[in-house]
């Protein structure tokens, strides 16, 4: 899995945990749904909307990127595991 699927994932993962929608996440950002889904299913985030969406789950940038690290070691952890 690429750096970019990593955060993909883990931005997934804390809408979930936070209970909040793709559409809701839209309306946060003043964006159409649509592109919501097309940022997360290509994977390509600028830099800015980064910042945006961490800030819609109240957390920084910096810990955006140590969460996707701690879950990519996580999921490998767990690989070895089922092995």
């Amino acid at each position: 899995m690429s750096q970019l699927e990593d955060v993909c994932a883990t931005l997934k993962a804390l809408l979930k945990q936070q209970h909040i929608t793709y559409k809701a996440l839209a309306e946060h950002l003043a964006m159409s749904e649509a592109n919501i889904k097309r940022m997360f299913s290509l994977n390509q985030f600028a830099l800015a909307r980064l910042e945006q969406i961490c800030t819609v789950l109240n957390i920084s940038l910096s810990d955006l990127f140590l969460l996707a690290v701690s879950y990519t070691h996580l999921r490998a952890h767990e690989t070895v595991l089922d092995l």
